[in-house]
């Protein structure tokens, strides 16, 4: 393939790549842009309008990096707006290299979740990006590409005809051609625990001559990978990690469990850490209870990282159990997952 970057970039772009690939780094998070710029908070003092916005951006992104750095997040997959990377926006370059300076490394996430798979036309932007908004400063470029698209549309027995397979099929291929499009970068892509398995009997499709689980030729495809396991405590996390192939991956492709921290439908608390107000039968819902879990999955399974959907919701409960210093203003009603894991 060729590559458009320069040397510079090249070299440091392809020394990324070596370390997502088979080289655990800490935890992960996601971060939606429609809910960092929601909640971000004003400075407490009267300003001209730039002025404040400028302030509202530092306070924000300051309450991020304390709250990765409390979470142990090395990696964030942040949703910035394609247009905001094809104009070269600051808000992006300064965001990036913020989080660089922290010690904190950026994939852009996309995640219009279409069946056409419409990511494969946006990822390429991102090392346009590189070369055009950011090649002065490389603090401003973004380490990785993420995607999570989740119109995987599963089949199980009778269901399966010819057509069905051949969607999973495309699916998986789909995948393949946004990874090879995201290059020179490292490629993160999302799945759900159950998409390979169909009751207890693996979902196995052939794929480029072999003959395997969905999850499993994902799990081949991409640079690293986080599990949506739906869950709140570590021993079923765990369970559903390894269904989703985590003994494939041979710590050959990063892996990471991610846990939810944001509202469900119909509230239930077992799928998530976000701090209900009724006591739930399944885990705690705390930032103690969630970092509790995710160690406990990491000493279980050694080449698997925890991760966090997402920096918002409980992070701005202000609910028991979750620390003060997170809260910003929320200006509107919190958002409800719709995310096809909530399996439970």
């Amino acid at each position: 393939m060729k590559m458009r970057a320069s040397i510079g970039f090249s070299f440091l772009a392809l020394t990324t790549i070596v370390l997502c690939k088979g080289v655990m780094s800490k935890r992960l998070m996601y971060v939606w842009d429609k809910e960092f710029v929601a909640n971000e908070e004003s400075c407490g003092v009267s300003e001209a309008k730039s002025e404040s916005q400028t302030c509202l951006k530092a306070v924000h992104i300051e309450k991020l990096v304390h709250a990765c750095k409390h979470a142990e997040v090395s990696r964030v997959l942040f949703s910035f707006p394609q247009a905001e990377l094809q104009r070269c926006d600051s808000k992006v370059v300064n965001t990036v290299r913020a989080l660089h300076e922290a010690g904190i490394q950026v994939h852009q996430l996309y995640a219009e979740s279409t069946p056409s798979f419409g990511e494969k036309k946006m990822v390429s932007e991102v090392s346009k990006f590189n070369d055009n908004c950011a090649a002065e400063d490389q603090r401003g470029m973004f380490d990785g590409v993420a995607v999570n698209n989740e119109a995987f549309e599963k089949c199980c027995g009778d269901d399966c005809g010819q057509g069905a397979i051949e969607q999973m099929t495309a699916f998986v291929n789909n995948v393949r051609i946004a990874r090879d499009l995201s290059r020179p970068l490292p490629f993160h892509f999302s799945i759900a625990w159950h998409w390979g398995v169909c009751g207890s009997e693996p979902l196995e499709i052939e794929y480029e001559g072999k003959t395997q689980s969905v999850t499993q030729h994902l799990i081949d495809i991409v640079d690293s990978v986080d599990v949506q396991v739906a869950w709140s405590e570590a021993s079923e996390m765990i369970r559903r990690a390894k269904i989703a192939g985590y003994d494939h991956s041979h710590g050959d492709t990063s892996f990471f469990v991610l846990a939810y921290t944001n509202a469900v439908p119909n509230d239930d608390c077992r799928l998530t850490f976000f701090p209900y107000q009724t006591e739930c039968a399944v885990g705690e819902s705390t930032e103690r209870g969630l970092f509790s879990e995710l160690s406990k999955i990491e000493a279980s399974l050694p080449h698997a990282n925890g991760g966090i959907h997402y920096y918002s919701n409980a992070y701005f409960s202000g609910l028991p159990g979750w620390k003060r210093d997170h809260i910003a203003r929320i200006g509107r009603e919190t958002d409800i997952s719709r995310d096809s894991a909530l399996e439970p």
